[in-house]
């Protein structure tokens, strides 16, 4: 009698007891879309933390500070330029902060190999316009704060 009541009070035990589930992926179409865009930030700064990189190659179009480049202090170098045959064109870069639209700014480049310390945060843009190429290298020193034009 004493193991029927034993073996019924075990059974009884396991069917109530806590139910363990096993998912093999993630159902992403039972989130909401903050939830998928909460995931969406986090998986993109895991990847962004696990390429960190000593420079950046950057190329004519724009750049969101902490998407495409993480936030910090870099040396912007101008490696290639497009050439033109108009007297006043120079390549620029346009640097754009949401935050304080008065801290916006454009850098203009004339030659190949010129550079500028740039303290980017994020949310900032930059957008390049007529260059080939550009290299962007983290850097301690100060940083240069270009006139506004």
């Amino acid at each position: 009698m004493k193991r029927i009541l034993c073996s019924l009070l075990l059974l009884v035990m396991l069917l109530t007891g806590p139910v363990y589930v096993y998912a093999d992926g993630i159902d992403l179409s039972q989130m909401s879309t903050d939830e998928l865009l909460a995931l969406r930030t986090e998986i993109e700064a895991e990847i962004q933390s696990r390429t960190r990189t000593d420079s950046y190659d950057i190329f004519n179009g724009d750049y969101i500070v902490g998407k495409h480049i993480q936030q910090g202090r870099y040396v912007m170098c101008a490696t290639e330029l497009i050439t033109r045959r108009e007297i006043s064109f120079s390549a620029h870069i346009i640097v754009e902060n949401p935050v304080d639209p008065s801290a916006s700014s454009t850098i203009y480049f004339t030659n190949s190999g010129e550079s500028y310390v740039l303290d980017l945060v994020d949310g900032m843009t930059l957008r390049l316009r007529d260059f080939v190429s550009a290299t962007l290298k983290p850097t301690d020193v100060y940083a240069y704060t270009p006139e506004k034009g």
